[in-house]
């Protein structure tokens, strides 16, 4: 088991998301650049060693290690699968069609409520829908991931429609909220 707390480790995504805002025109340059391969390897590296890791820490209690070095991986694997997710989806808001954008765009205006209330509703799911540890596990993981953002969605989008003081429980919110997608022609 691993006791140590890295401080880092909690908010290296959170300072990656600030630096890439900060200097978010020459990141989107770079969206073909080689070193994605780079990005690529480290992050299926480092995500195949942080999932053996706790398989062996936590499920067969087979090997104990440093808590400094679990964290390192598991930093190392949020850090560079971010970062390499983030390019790719640069490279597919330029591919795909504008309907498709638009509804993560549209969904992305309520990513600092999903930020806010996620362990509220995840809370709720969890209990809803218990996890079993048989073959289901991962399908029932993936259902709680599905309701989850689908809850968080939708409360949010409630309030932004019904409450005139949203964007003080939510942060800046368009004047208009839309669900998911409108058609253009529909005003």
């Amino acid at each position: 088991m691993t006791s140590f707390n890295l401080f880092l480790n909690t908010m290296a995504t959170f300072l990656l998301g600030g630096w890439i805002g900060i200097y978010y025109r020459e990141q989107v340059d770079k969206k073909y650049s080689r070193s994605n391969i780079v990005l690529f390897l480290v992050t299926l590296g480092s995500g195949i060693a942080i999932s053996l890791l706790n398989y062996h820490l936590y499920t067969m209690k087979t090997i104990q290690i440093s808590g400094f070095t679990y964290e390192a991986v598991n930093t190392l694997y949020l850090v560079a699968g971010s970062y390499f997710f983030f390019r790719i989806a640069e490279i597919l808001a330029e591919k795909l069609s504008v309907k498709s954008v638009t509804i993560v765009k549209n969904i992305a205006m309520y990513s600092f409520g999903f930020y806010l209330i996620h362990p509220m509703v995840l809370n709720f799911v969890a209990k809803a829908l218990p996890i079993q540890g048989n073959y289901m596990f991962h399908f029932e993981t993936l259902a709680r991931y599905i309701l989850t953002l689908a809850g968080c969605y939708l409360i949010i989008w409630g309030c932004h429609r019904l409450l005139p003081f949203a964007s003080f429980l939510f942060g800046k919110l368009p004047k208009e909220a839309v669900f998911i997608y409108r058609r253009p022609d529909h005003k």
